[in-house]
């Protein structure tokens, strides 16, 4: 059920992201529309899936409803404010994440220490992958190293001061 319901808040996130074009225009009937338009579907998915399937079910409505939300809401958003999203962008780090998933199921639950090794390794390639595959432009790889520099400073600093 975790990948199924994770999924689902990947596209929460999505929707959290896009209405907020709503809220820069004033124009938060939509969030209300879009709101009570997925409140329908869940309720009507829950209604089809959950006496046959259970939780299994109440977990696939919930995935269909959060990402029927957020195509409804990216596509309203984009008419209200045209931002222009690339979907690629968005979409290419929710995939290689569900590949990665996807490839951290095929390590054997033998031995705990390896399996845990092999899946840090997995969770590790998230960011190698997207900063050496060309995902990242330059201006964004240099603030990156801008943020990783101000934290290490700001950790070196409270890290130097709890000693005086």
């Amino acid at each position: 059920m975790i990948p199924i319901v994770a999924l689902a808040y990947v596209f929460w996130a999505i929707y959290q992201v896009v209405q907020t074009a709503f809220y820069v225009r004033e124009k938060t009937g939509q969030v209300s529309l879009l709101v009570a338009g997925a409140a329908v579907v869940n309720c009507l998915l829950n209604i089809a899936l959950v006496p046959d399937l259970g939780y299994v079910g109440a977990a696939w409505a919930t995935l269909a409803t959060f990402a029927a939300l957020a195509v409804w809401a990216w596509w309203r958003a984009e008419q209200v404010i045209a931002v222009r999203y690339e979907i690629a962008r968005v979409l290419a780090p929710i995939a290689l994440g569900v590949l990665l998933f996807l490839a951290s199921r095929l390590v054997p639950a033998g031995e705990p220490v390896v399996a845990l090794a092999v899946k840090a390794a997995v969770v590790l390639a998230f960011p190698v992958i997207l900063w050496s595959s060309g995902y990242l432009n330059g201006k964004e790889k240099d603030k990156i190293r801008a943020l990783t520099s101000e934290a290490r400073a700001a950790v070196l600093r409270r890290h130097g001061g709890s000693r005086s």
